[in-house]
């Protein structure tokens, strides 16, 4: 959870605020991280394998 929140808050300046294409691809970067934490965030394994039917 805190690598996620890392990734946005360190991402979304870089990505935003500079022109520098080293500092866009590594803001693009974060994003991603961002994205791919937040979704093993949510569907973690023990969510996953459980039937509710």
């Amino acid at each position: 959870m805190k690598l996620m929140f890392a990734c946005l808050i360190l991402g979304l300046p870089l990505m935003l605020l500079f022109e520098n294409p080293f500092t866009r691809v590594a803001g693009v970067l974060l994003c991603l991280g961002f994205i791919v934490s937040g979704v093993f965030v949510i569907a973690n394994p023990h969510d996953l394998g459980r039937d509710d039917a």
